[in-house]
């Protein structure tokens, strides 16, 4: 994503694909979508307030296509969406 990109995100979006990696040993917790980091076109992200809420994405979710949804922001020009209820995280 090129600067000046975040200013032609939608504003909310939902993303359906397979997590390709998952960090969660430090906090926030990412789920790299479609490829691994640091190649994925999107990640979504839970910050450690949110983590118990989550359960253990990291082993709950691998080989589990899932879907996100939520505001979507630009992040050092990689877009991503900040999970902070499990309703936006469904497989």
């Amino acid at each position: 994503m090129q600067k000046g990109t975040s200013a032609r995100l939608p504003r909310s979006a939902e993303w359906s694909r397979l997590p390709s990696s998952h960090q969660a040993r430090a906090q926030p917790t990412f789920l790299d979508l479609d490829k691994p980091y640091p190649n994925a076109p999107f990640t979504a992200v839970i910050f450690g307030d949110d983590r118990p809420k989550f359960g253990t994405p990291e082993t709950s979710l691998r080989g589990k296509r899932i879907c996100v949804t939520g505001q979507i922001s630009d992040y050092h020009g990689r877009p991503e969406i900040v999970l902070t209820d499990p309703s936006q995280l469904t497989q």
